[in-house]
């Protein structure tokens, strides 16, 4: 094999092994490039998603948070509606005591031998358990036996009594209604309550009776 022919081999295996560089770079820089890009990306994904999960759990907490408020208020608004009918109650008990001491006034204020057997015989035992139904009955006996009394007083009396009772039902019912509200709105919302450490109130209904 010539000079010549030994040169020309040498070049061009020094031009393949040329190529073979340059190819071999290129697909090393365009893996690296790949790399670097998929790495960027990637990274780009967790914190899209990290930020995607913080929001959700900012999201959670502000609408717990939004839950926490509604069914305080449902507490607040229970608690102003037991208060109002227990102010109710005693005014109501009250205005017995009243009726009850007029009474036993007017026995002790009279030289009538019959109104103070009645009112001895068939109120006084009668004051234990004595509500605004045995009043009227108490005041019915009165004007019955003796129509010439004044009862102006105890009338007022009783009808104010009367009145207070209504709407002390009606507070009752709406109360009544606003405790399964709130228990069912408990309900609706627990996982929610329950991880912000939220305790049920347990409110008890009221018996509903009527006047009389």
């Amino acid at each position: 094999m010539s000079a010549d022919e030994i040169l020309q081999k040498k070049r061009k295996e020094h031009r393949r092994r040329l190529i073979r560089w340059r190819v071999t770079s290129y697909l090393s820089i365009v893996a690296l490039l790949c790399v670097i890009g998929w790495s960027i990306y990637s990274n780009r994904q967790l914190e899209a998603t990290h930020n995607a999960e913080l929001e959700m759990v900012k999201d959670y907490y502000i609408a717990s948070g939004k839950e926490f408020q509604e069914i305080r208020t449902y507490e607040y608004e229970l608690m102003w509606r037991r208060a109002d009918i227990t102010s109710n109650q005693n005014t109501i008990e009250q205005n017995i005591n009243t009726s009850y001491n007029l009474i036993v006034a007017m026995s002790s204020e009279t030289e009538d031998d019959a109104m103070i057997k009645i009112i001895e015989e068939r109120i006084s035992h009668v004051r234990e358990t004595m509500n605004t139904a045995d009043l009227l009955q108490a005041i019915a006996i009165l004007k019955e036996n003796f129509p010439d009394e004044s009862y102006t007083e105890l009338d007022r009396i009783s009808e104010l009594n009367t009145d207070l009772i209504n709407r002390t039902v009606k507070l009752k019912e709406t109360y009544n209604d606003k405790v399964a509200e709130y228990n069912q709105y408990y309900t609706d919302h627990k996982d929610q309550l329950d991880s912000i450490g939220f305790v049920p109130f347990e409110f008890e209904l009221y018996e509903i009776e009527s006047v009389g």
